[in-house]
């Protein structure tokens, strides 16, 4: 039994920047993947009552996505190399998840012409002011197609899994060049093509 288990549904969502930073970092963790089924049973079980949650040695148990990702980056030496480092990841950590934030409640909704007005409103204001923050972003604080400093960090994994989740067009990432750019640099990376390659293909 290894010695991490992540507990999540059977999709990438908020759970895959978390498997990304394992894998990155090179950890064995058991992937467990719920069936929708099956969440009201395992309900109890999950820390503040949601997922994902991480079970470690057995014993302890955490909620809270980013609360996880954090840790173990940080515990894996994927959080820079200076506490001022640290406050540029969480600074793209937190924007990538507010564009994740704002896309998720389309899903959702059911009345389609509301959810029509969501996508109009996510497409042409919500997304491009964020990408631009992050394009912004890493014009400033990274160097070798980086995110922060010129090394993978967990903001470079976050940014790969939210645009990963978000799934926006081609065409509309390419317009911030520094972003399209950290992109390709994080799906080069040998341990990101590899737990590509080997994740479950999923819808969401």
């Amino acid at each position: 039994m290894s010695e991490i288990k992540l507990t999540y549904f059977n999709g990438r969502g908020r759970a895959e920047v978390i498997r990304l930073v394992l894998a990155v970092a090179g950890k064995k963790f058991e992937d467990v993947r719920l069936d929708f089924g099956k969440w009201a049973e395992e309900k109890k079980n999950a820390p503040q009552g949601t997922l994902p949650y991480v079970t470690i040695g057995g014993k302890t148990k955490a909620g809270q996505s980013i609360a996880i990702a954090r840790y173990f980056a940080r515990e894996n030496g994927l959080y820079g190399k200076t506490n001022l480092e640290g406050l540029y990841i969480d600074e793209i950590v937190d924007i990538a998840s507010e564009l994740l934030n704002s896309k998720a409640p389309q899903s959702k909704e059911k009345d389609e012409k509301r959810k029509a007005e969501m996508e109009k409103e996510f497409n042409e204001n919500t997304a491009p002011r964020l990408l631009k923050s992050l394009d912004d972003a890493i014009s400033s604080r990274g160097s070798s197609g980086f995110a922060v400093g010129s090394s993978v960090t967990l903001a470079d994994l976050q940014i790969f899994a939210i645009l990963g989740v978000v799934q926006l067009p081609d065409d509309v990432v390419a317009k911030y060049s520094k972003l399209k750019a950290n992109l390709d640099k994080t799906a080069s990376l040998p341990k990101v093509k590899e737990w590509v390659a080997k994740r479950p293909v999923t819808n969401f």
